[in-house]
């Protein structure tokens, strides 16, 4: 049989497209936390900020401010071999054109940009090499009692990865969590291996309609709902933060939260729950990538809307807890 070092030392070596790595964020966790986002979400919400995580593969940004001019330079045209390069048409400023249909990923052209006008998103890692960035940061850690928070995308379909990442960073010492939408398999051994090393597990709730959330997420919730009240079940040491994205015609209004909030108030491991309001950017990010945000993607509330909003969360709480106390008395 494979002894645990062994078997840990063979997850290490599994590799991810890692979209990129956040150092000193204070909202994924707490304290000082460096948030690695992983490439690839089973969910399509339009609202999302980061269109980079969405797609599993690695992908060319091309942002065209950067780029000095085909007079100037002209070199990705040079090496590209599929097409996928053009040079300018009449309304490009001298620019060369990127025809997403054409184009290979194949970097050529990245390799030789000047100005970092193109680049490839998606930078393979191992676990191990995950780890080690995160341990850059060990300072931080220890004076604000931050850590290491994976993220995406979705991290948990990558399980193999997910465990050995989460396995690693405890076995060096490190505050753990991890960000999910919580589509994912709970059943396959490597994510619970994943949730038993994970110190905080911040789970996204959007909507308890089934309808309405497959309406603007492209996926049915059931799965989520499920793995949501599984994991409070079977990892009761396992502390929970729970994230509503508030969102315009989605789910700003009262009925919506209320449902989720009292259903969220039930579950005794949650600690948190947030609202975030949905806010208008990163439509930058979906052009530099070739992508059309969807026409469903919106604004979130008013922060005096937010503020009602928050206060019956918070209604909902104070009233699951006054019941438990009415229970052990």
């Amino acid at each position: 049989m494979m002894a645990y070092g062994e078997a840990v030392e063979n997850l290490s070596r599994e590799m991810v497209l890692v979209s990129h790595i956040q150092r000193g964020a204070v909202q994924d966790g707490p304290g000082w936390r460096t948030t690695v986002y992983l490439k690839g979400c089973p969910l399509r919400c339009p609202w999302c900020y980061n269109a980079e995580s969405l797609h599993f593969q690695q992908e060319l940004r091309y942002v065209p401010q950067f780029c000095i001019g085909a007079a100037a330079c002209g070199r990705c045209l040079e090496v590209c071999r599929s097409g996928g390069i053009v040079p300018p048409g009449p309304d490009t400023d001298g620019r060369p054109v990127v025809r997403r249909q054409l184009c290979r990923v194949c970097g050529e052209c990245t390799q030789v940009c000047p100005s970092g006008a193109l680049s490839l998103v998606g930078r393979a890692m191992t676990a191990a090499d995950i780890v080690q960035e995160a341990e850059k940061d060990r300072d931080f850690y220890c004076t604000s009692g931050g850590g290491l928070t994976l993220s995406g995308g979705e991290p948990l379909v990558r399980p193999t990865l997910a465990a050995a990442v989460m396995t690693l960073a405890h076995q060096k010492g490190l505050h753990t969590a991890i960000e999910t939408c919580g589509w994912f398999d709970l059943d396959a051994p490597e994510n619970r291996t994943a949730l038993r090393h994970c110190d905080l597990l911040i789970f996204d709730l959007k909507h308890l309609d089934s309808r309405q959330h497959r309406a603007f997420t492209h996926m049915d919730n059931s799965r989520i709902l499920e793995n949501l009240d599984r994991i409070v079940r079977e990892f009761p040491a396992l502390p929970l933060w729970v994230r509503t994205p508030v969102v315009r015609g989605f789910n700003d209004n009262e009925a919506d939260i209320r449902d989720m909030a009292r259903h969220v108030a039930q579950l005794p491991t949650v600690t948190r729950h947030e609202l975030l309001p949905c806010l208008p950017v990163g439509e930058e990010k979906y052009a530099q990538l070739g992508m059309v945000r969807s026409q469903l993607a919106s604004v979130g509330p008013d922060s005096a809307q937010l503020q009602e909003l928050r206060a019956v969360v918070a209604a909902c709480r104070r009233e699951a807890r006054h019941g438990r106390a009415e229970g052990e008395a």
